[in-house]
């Protein structure tokens, strides 16, 4: 059903039902917190008060569901969309700085420059100058350990393209 529904309607829909629920909610507080001024049609709330917060939770678990299948595919669409602009900013990348994040994405954001050397094609100089590199465009941090230099990927760039 949310595939029939545009963006704009589903937000509306979503919207509506976190509004209704709240508005519930705050009847039902209102009536609890001042039962002597309470309206004689909503005195049934204060008479059945165990029964409608059970059914407040059934019905905050109902709402949250309906708002999840509501708006889940526009939040797996935007994911999808973001791991494309974080593929397409990765081949941007010289060939030596993208073997050395997804050497780094492998290792969960953290590798020695030693292992960095390592890698296909590279020297100690040429990971020297890629782990400088990378770290002058903030997407990593160089940390030092003694002599050894370790490349720790910055946060949002292993969000990014985790998978």
């Amino acid at each position: 059903m949310a595939g029939n529904f545009s963006l704009r309607r589903r937000v509306g829909l979503a919207a509506a039902v976190a509004g209704a629920f709240t508005l519930l909610f705050t009847v039902l507080v209102f009536t609890y917190s001042f039962p002597a001024s309470t309206p004689d049609s909503l005195k049934v709330f204060i008479i059945y008060h165990f029964e409608f917060m059970i059914a407040m939770v059934g019905l905050g678990v109902l709402a949250g569901a309906a708002i999840l299948y509501l708006m889940g595919e526009e939040v797996k669409h935007q994911h999808e969309e973001s791991k494309l602009n974080a593929e397409l900013a990765l081949s941007l990348l010289h060939s030596d700085e993208r073997k050395a994040i997804k050497l780094l994405l492998e290792k969960d954001g953290v590798a020695g420059q030693a292992e960095v050397a390592r890698l296909d094609g590279m020297t100690r100089l040429k990971a020297h100058r890629t782990a400088k590199s990378l770290s002058a465009r903030g997407l990593v941090s160089l940390e030092r350990n003694g002599k050894a230099v370790n490349l720790k990927l910055a946060d949002n760039v292993l969000q990014a393209l985790a998978k």
